[in-house]
């Protein structure tokens, strides 16, 4: 059995997502601090956007003020 503890660790955090755009596509971000969000995953309907490399989930991006 896995513990209790090991199991929900974690479930307290609060979700730091947000909806943006990314190359003209729709993408789930999450924000990383720093000016940084890294790409949670693309929500949009064109099934070629989910082959394009650089909407891959986990790519950082800087946002500039």
């Amino acid at each position: 059995m896995i513990p209790e503890s090991i199991v929900l660790a974690g479930l307290d955090e609060k979700c730091s997502l947000l909806d943006g755009t990314v190359e003209n596509c729709p993408c789930r971000l999450r924000w990383q601090g720093d000016g940084f969000v890294s790409i949670e995953s693309v929500c949009s309907t064109d099934p070629k956007d989910f082959l394009r490399a650089e909407l891959a989930p986990g790519r950082r991006i800087f946002l500039p003020k």
